[in-house]
């Protein structure tokens, strides 16, 4: 929200599925998770992160929570959302770094998964077919749009079913 409010002047809304929400595709009873720091907060307790050595980030077995977040300079809206995310995963007990990165760098470094998390973008046509964003088999294709090596069974399926049925 603050997000929205604060970079983007309210002129759009908290997306809650990969499908534009004006389109037969999306799904309007799907709820967008709410930003709700106490229940991270246990969850991370839960899986066993907490801050050992009183420095104010989270370790689990010695290791701290650490990640770097790359994206391109070319979208000058990622560099204030990250900052935003930045500041907020610092109350959580996280360390996130920035990395703005020229597009043919930032390019290559997503497609042969040089980076621990990435801000990117994509539009879907009219009649979108979410195969090669999120099925499975592309997900270990250096090169491919799964960047993020998403996989799961019961989406790949239900991505094959869409593929099939009118």
């Amino acid at each position: 929200e603050a997000m929205l409010k604060e970079i983007f002047f309210c002129l759009g809304r908290i997306a809650d599925g990969p499908f534009y929400y004006k389109t037969p595709f999306a799904a309007p009873e799907v709820e967008p998770w709410p930003f709700d720091p106490e229940k991270a907060e246990k969850l991370f307790f839960q899986a066993g992160w907490t801050d050992t050595d009183g420095d104010g980030v989270l370790d689990k077995e010695g290791k701290p929570f650490r990640f770097e977040l790359s994206f391109t300079a070319a979208v000058p809206e990622w560099e204030q959302m990250a900052v935003m995310y930045k500041e907020d995963l610092r109350k959580a007990g996280i360390d996130m770094s920035i990395r703005k990165l020229e597009w043919a760098v930032f390019l290559t470094n997503v497609q042969k998964w040089k980076f621990d998390a990435c801000a990117m973008a994509w539009a879907l046509d009219a009649n979108p077919d979410p195969y090669q964003l999120w099925h499975s088999s592309q997900a270990d294709q250096e090169g491919s749009s799964n960047h993020v090596g998403f996989k799961n069974e019961e989406v790949d399926r239900l991505i094959e079913e869409n593929r099939s049925d009118f």
